[in-house]
């Protein structure tokens, strides 16, 4: 029997390992981190990734993110994103849930939503 996919989006594993570093941003508009993530799949609506860092349900990421770990799909996201020459994908996203890994303490899987690109420094 064929799972049905709750999620509008199609998700595609990452190429490889593709590391990746985010901060978390307070409600105040504070800056915490740099903290690493670890890219397990993806789609164009959000990224779901591993952790050290056990995160709040809907608080906000800047992510930071090359392009090149997106393998076939780099093309895709330049042009949904409209960066058509950086390296690198800035957004903004929301954490939509957070759990410990069974068996693997300390470590936390997360799944987000984008919200929008970042702005440039």
């Amino acid at each position: 029997m064929a799972t049905e996919e709750r999620r509008g989006k199609q998700r595609t594993k990452g190429k490889g390992r593709v590391e990746f570093q985010f901060v978390t941003i307070g409600e105040d508009g504070r800056r915490a981190g740099p903290a690493h993530g670890l890219l397990l799949d993806y789609s164009l609506a959000g990224i779901r990734f591993v952790t050290d860092e056990q995160l709040r349900k809907n608080s906000e990421l800047l992510i930071e993110l090359e392009f090149a770990g997106l393998g076939k799909d780099m093309d895709e996201w330049r042009w949904r994103w409209e960066e058509q020459e950086a390296e690198r994908l800035k957004v903004i996203a929301s954490v939509m849930w957070c759990q410990e890994n069974k068996g693997r303490a300390g470590e936390f899987e997360v799944g987000t939503r984008f919200l929008e690109k970042a702005r440039a420094d």
